[in-house]
């Protein structure tokens, strides 16, 4: 097999050189063999020194070159050129030259010229224009021709050896920052850790450094940081009734993925008949069947914890996903549960559905606009997902045009998370939000107003509107109410705080346990009052008394409260002080919108815990 090999050589007071020589023999790959040489002549045809000459034959592997640094949006500039760059870097041993290599960013394709990048050195990519300004950074090669070849919002970018051979690869995206003031422009994203080749977000952050970035050097975030988390199904998509597309939350290892017993679905169906493998970062599979799925029916789709993640984590456990053959919905099927239309400064605007019918929905099918008020024409219309995922009977939906600000700012703890990126903005006062099907039919529709807010809330900034009851109509006012304090004035993901699904077996108020031991040691460390209503809108206050009459805690003061929920008291007084031990009365006020006071009394003991 013929090898095109790379000579370097130095005479004795002449700058260096280099010599191309196709060899017919096989080189040993890593390994050192001498070239012999007579009467080399360089350019001036002075003759070299004749000898043997040592070199090291090396074919360039995946992953020798990644991209270490990208620079997407350098406007406003902080401290660096107002151009767009991209970073390579050599992590090999061994010299590469690139010549003939190409880059492609989205649908921009540009091929390298004649150039060397030394072992554990750096090559930065960038504008024809920028060439001189960049190069006190370090080698360049202006290869771009337009100022956004690298889309500021992200894309795929993949680095190819001269014959074609996929080298490494990076689908960044702008959702890499931290926040919006480095999003905002002039400063570089940079990887964290050269050896993680398939990290994403997870190994990369925003540059620290002062000027914006670190072109040609080393990162100003660089680190060892290994991938030690396993992966996860992210969720499942049924393209068609023979077929299932299973997503991860990482880019996978394709050898573990195209084996067919790792993937069994009940109900007769067994392994797939073949797997679809999606490069570069396989972090999605397609599985044919055998058999079609039935509609109504929900499968349970077993996949082996043998399927491993690109650095080789296997998956966390062998998991079992539900799938079925989806349905149209029509008018309630899909409710809309909550809305928060005023967020709070920094937080994100969303909006809860509710598959409130018995099928598996396509949310492909659906789509969100707004009603105007005035003419009730429909405008700001968006699909709820581009693609063919499951929503099944029972689950909660969230949509937000901001998923990272979404769940920094507010308590999620179950329920579908999808970024709407033209997500319909909501007015702050009133608006007509409407869930459509892709045939335009109204699946269902809601007026809200910032009067239909619990009115003795001083403010409504940053509380959401819930649903009362998915039995009820949407159209209802009275089947709206104010999200509880005591849920953190919001509920995205699961029930509602104010959902008479939520309220219990019993009305009214109950301490548990009796006798309680605060010693910390996990057993009845603390004493519950729980509180269980027939209607929303209550005010809780709490005063525990000790056995003299004298008021030793004030445990809550017109707290906002939900249909359904508990306080408790760790034994501890309104001085930060430990109660002593005996008999505390727990007298408790309830007062309601209609104007109604309750009062409860409830006593427990505060003992000595046992061994």
């Amino acid at each position: 097999m013929k090898r095109v090999i790379i000579i370097f050589f130095q005479f004795s007071v002449f700058c260096a050189g280099q010599l191309y020589i196709d060899y017919e023999q096989t080189v040993s790959v890593g390994k050192s063999s001498q070239f012999h040489g007579i009467n080399e002549m360089d350019h001036k045809g002075i003759s070299s020194i004749p000898g043997g000459y040592d070199f090291i034959g090396y074919i360039p592997q995946k992953n020798d070159v990644v991209i270490s640094e990208i620079m997407s949006d350098p406007s406003p500039a902080v401290g660096l050129p107002e151009y767009e760059y991209i970073e390579l870097f050599n992590r090999s041993d061994y010299h590469i030259n690139v010549n003939g290599w190409a880059i492609e960013c989205g649908k921009t394709v540009k091929k390298f010229p004649d150039i060397i990048i030394p072992s554990g050195e750096f090559l930065l990519l960038v504008h024809e224009d920028a060439e001189e300004m960049f190069i006190m950074w370090g080698d360049c090669v202006p290869l771009f021709t337009s100022r956004t070849s690298i889309p500021n919002n992200g894309v795929l970018i993949k680095l190819y050896d001269q014959k074609g051979i996929l080298i490494c690869w990076e689908e960044y995206s702008d959702d890499w920052y931290t926040n919006t003031y480095y999003r905002s422009g002039g400063w570089s994203i940079e990887k964290i850790d050269p050896e993680r080749f398939c990290g994403g977000k997870n190994n990369w952050k925003e540059s620290v450094d002062l000027a914006g970035g670190t072109p040609g050097s080393l990162n100003s975030v660089n680190g060892v940081n290994p991938d030690t988390i396993r992966p996860v199904i992210s969720y499942t998509e049924i393209p068609e009734d023979l077929t299932i597309r299973i997503v991860f939350n990482e880019p996978m290892d394709s050898s573990t993925q195209c084996i067919h017993h790792y993937f069994l679905l009940d109900h007769d169906i067994g392994y797939p008949s073949e797997i679809m493998l999606y490069p570069p970062g396989y972090q999605s599979v397609l599985l044919k069947l055998s058999k079609p799925l039935s509609p109504g029916m929900v499968y349970q789709l077993t996949v082996s914890d043998e399927l491993r993640d690109c650095a080789g984590n296997k998956l966390r456990a062998t998991e079992s996903v539900k799938i079925g053959m989806p349905e149209f919905p029509v008018n309630g099927d899909i409710l809309i549960s909550e809305i928060m239309f005023d967020p709070l400064p920094g937080n994100v605007e969303f909006l809860e559905l509710y598959n409130h019918s018995g099928k598996i929905i396509d949310l492909g099918c659906l789509i969100i606009a707004m009603r105007d008020q005035q003419t009730g024409m429909i405008s700001s219309w968006v699909p709820v997902y581009e693609g063919n995922r499951l929503f099944f009977p029972g689950e909660f939906l969230l949509l937000t045009s901001d998923i990272y600000r979404m769940m920094s700012g507010y308590r999620i703890t179950g329920g579908t998370l999808i970024e709407v990126q033209d997500l319909p903005s909501f007015n702050n006062n009133q608006g007509i939000v409407v869930i459509f099907d892709k045939w335009l039919n109204i699946i269902d529709e809601f007026e809200y107003h910032q009067k239909m807010h619990f009115p003795l809330l001083t403010l409504t900034k940053g509380i959401s509107l819930e649903r009362i009851s998915y039995d009820s109509p949407s159209d209802e006012p009275g089947n709206w109410h104010s999200a509880a304090e005591s849920a953190g004035f919001s509920t995205p993901g699961y029930i509602n705080s104010q959902s008479a699904e939520s309220v219990a077996l019993y009305t009214g108020i109950r301490i548990a346990p009796e006798i309680f031991t605060p010693d910390n040691n996990g057993r009845d460390d603390l004493v519950n009052i729980y509180y269980s209503f027939d209607s929303p809108g209550n005010l809780i206050s709490i005063w525990i008394f000790d056995s003299s009459g004298r008021i030793i805690r004030r445990l809550a003061n017109n707290q906002f409260v939900g249909l359904k929920g508990s306080i408790s008291w760790d034994g501890i007084d309104d001085h930060g002080q430990r109660a002593g031990l005996g008999i505390y009365l727990f007298l408790i006020r309830i007062f309601d919108l209609e104007g109604r006071v309750r009062e409860f009394k409830r006593t427990c003991v505060l003992s000595v815990g046992g061994k």
